[in-house]
């Protein structure tokens, strides 16, 4: 059975301004927000249906 290995982060190397640019940053961000929002939304929802509301 073959798996896949994980795609590793994206990199330039930008001589010119001296520094190294990862080109999946902002992707990885979108993504991390995005499960940020979900997790808070599920934990607001479990914690509505145990009883507990926002003040």
């Amino acid at each position: 059975m073959a798996t896949r290995a994980a795609a590793g982060p994206q990199i330039e190397l930008r001589p010119s301004q001296g520094r190294i640019h990862d080109t999946a940053g902002s992707a990885r961000q979108a993504a991390s927000s995005a499960e940020n929002a979900l997790r808070n939304r599920l934990y607001s929802e479990c914690m509505q249906r145990l009883g507990y509301r926002r003040n």
